[in-house]
């Protein structure tokens, strides 16, 4: 902790883009977790599972949501966001969203994908967390292997059949993203 600099790694992880809280696929101490970290911050905290490889399972810890926290005013639209056997429904207030995503020629490893949906008049947005996961149609290491992407959202008040839902993904500090309901 000298070396980092910190003097709680467990408290500075909360709202941090750049840290993770793992924890082995069979641990499922989450709740006592999210106790943990609300009674030493003094915030409500909640463990948000973004991805499960190998094993393991990767949360953020967070206190806020994910838009006050991701950045993405200066996004790509780019044609490198390669999308397979994407699916999303929309139903009642919820979207579901399911499929590989990740930039060409990246396993999708150490990416970041979100979903942001955007309304059709203000051009106000929200966004949320995925969850990814190993692709069992690749090979370990090809394109895409570690970017099979899950979502289940709580649609905004603001969401209606004109808003746009694009698929963000961000790689090593720069956003990119594709517009999945391309017929708005």
């Amino acid at each position: 902790m000298e070396l980092l600099k910190e003097d709680n790694y467990f408290i500075d992880m909360i709202d941090n883009e750049n840290k993770y809280f793992i924890m082995a696929n069979t641990d499922q101490n989450e709740t006592a977790w999210e106790i943990y970290f609300t009674e030493h911050s003094g915030t409500k905290t909640e463990l948000v599972l973004v991805k499960q490889f190998l094993g393991k399972k990767i949360y953020r810890v967070r206190s806020k949501a994910v838009r006050q926290m991701v950045d993405v005013s200066e996004m790509t639209e780019s044609i490198d966001v390669k999308a397979e056997k994407t699916e999303y429904k929309v139903s009642k207030s919820k979207l579901e969203f399911f499929g590989t995503a990740y930039l060409s020629d990246e396993n999708g490893f150490s990416q970041n994908a979100y979903i942001q949906i955007v309304d059709s008049r203000t051009g106000e947005y929200e966004l949320y967390d995925t969850l990814a996961s190993c692709d069992e149609t690749k090979s370990y290491g090809d394109e895409g292997y570690f970017a099979k992407l899950f979502a289940e959202i709580e649609l905004p008040d603001f969401y209606n059949q004109n808003s746009k839902i694009n698929l963000v993904i961000e790689q090593d500090g720069k956003f990119y993203y594709k517009q999945i309901n391309p017929r708005h």
